[in-house]
């Protein structure tokens, strides 16, 4: 079976012959892919009576696959992990006790998360895999969910962590036909989703960008109206257009913002009383992001003082419910939810994967790699 393996780093190494080297947050990152023994599996042992056996087809990355390649550069070269955070696949075999999949279903993960506590059938809540470009493996039934037939496997590789975040999200705002919100780093994967699942709650729009390629596809997405920033928070706190489009509308009812550490402090500032600003994540996620991104400590006092004064809410989240990735595909069947999506790499062009899903600054939507013969 195959796999996308990330090595290590140890002693610092640039290239290493056979492996791409891509630059992410500053740090050399080799990869390739791999190929292994598929592992056995007993449908009648215990610990495999309620798990499934998937043949992953396509898969793609998320900006938590960035922290575990980085990470990654901390052990020996001769080292590797396979990565990928949603996948979607066949299944192939089914434990003794599974009742809601039979082989020959399609499936993707299913990310619900309410804490990290273990639930009694030996399941955890979050994320489906760490590890969601390995070929062949097992999961626990409740850790996916049936692909509709209209859906294709590119989508579905890239659909259920972005789809579940982005609509609990909307439901923490309470969004609801023409709510006006926020939406900030709108051509960040998260916000793209995030903009898809506003249009298809019939919110009006706005958004802020650092980029200045993708207006007419934001706009194509219903988004009213763009400002222009950098990606230092500073310069959007002190951005004079962001504040006058707060002025021209009222105010916003809510602000969604995928990076609390750039956005907070401004995010706050343009909520009306009342207001609810949501938010799931940070920018600076490696010293390389912060870097990037000219990341500065927020001003925890401010935050609070500013929430306070004018009773806003500060709402985290990771990603959602079961019932928010439901939402989602069902919005999806009925064609009011569609994905931005930006293209499929195949073969072995595991370094061109890479650079275009965290370096090419022209992406704009989900990138995904596709198995296309059998393992």
């Amino acid at each position: 079976m195959r796999s996308l393996g990330i090595f290590g780093g140890l002693p610092a190494f640039p290239s290493f012959p056979g492996d791409g080297t891509v630059l992410i947050d500053d740090v050399p990152v080799r990869s390739r892919i791999m190929r292994s023994e598929v592992p056995a599996f007993d449908p009648t042992s215990e610990e495999n009576a309620r798990r499934v056996v998937v043949q992953v087809r396509a898969f793609s990355l998320n900006y938590r696959d960035k922290s575990f390649m980085v990470q990654m550069q901390t052990l020996p070269r001769n080292r590797f992990f396979a990565v990928g955070s949603e996948l979607t696949g066949t299944v192939l075999e089914v434990g003794a006790e599974v009742r809601g999949f039979k082989p020959g279903d399609r499936v993707m993960g299913q990310n619900h998360f309410v804490s990290l506590k273990i639930r009694p059938g030996g399941w955890r809540d979050g994320v489906a895999t760490n590890q969601g470009s390995k070929e062949v493996q097992a999961f626990h039934e409740e850790k996916l969910i049936r692909i509709p037939d209209s859906m294709p496997d590119e989508i579905a590789a890239a659909f259920s962590l972005g789809a579940q975040t982005a609509y609990s999200m909307i439901r923490k705002a309470e969004v609801e036909e023409g709510t006006r919100v926020l939406v900030t780093s709108a051509t960040s994967s998260t916000s793209g989703f995030v903009i898809a699942a506003l249009k298809a709650r019939g919110a009006r729009i706005f958004a802020t960008t650092a980029s200045d390629t993708h207006d007419q596809r934001l706009m194509d997405m219903g988004v009213e109206r763009i400002v222009r920033v950098t990606g230092a928070r500073s310069s959007f706190r002190h951005n004079d257009d962001v504040m006058q489009l707060a002025r021209d509308l009222d105010g916003f009812e809510a602000v969604i913002d995928p990076f609390f550490d750039l956005h907070v402090e401004r995010g706050l500032e343009m909520l009306l009383p009342f207001g609810r600003y949501v938010t799931c994540g940070l920018a600076g996620q490696t010293e390389g992001a912060k870097r990037q991104a000219a990341v500065q400590p927020v001003n925890g006092r401010d935050v609070l003082l500013t929430a306070m004064v004018n009773n806003l809410s500060i709402i985290g989240n990771c990603l959602g419910l079961h019932s928010d990735l439901d939402a989602a595909v069902a919005d999806y069947e009925a064609g009011r939810f569609q994905i931005p999506m930006d293209s499929t790499f195949t073969g072995e062009d595991a370094p061109g994967f890479l650079n275009r899903t965290y370096c090419d600054r022209s992406r704009f939507g989900k990138v995904v790699f596709r198995y296309d013969d059998a393992a």
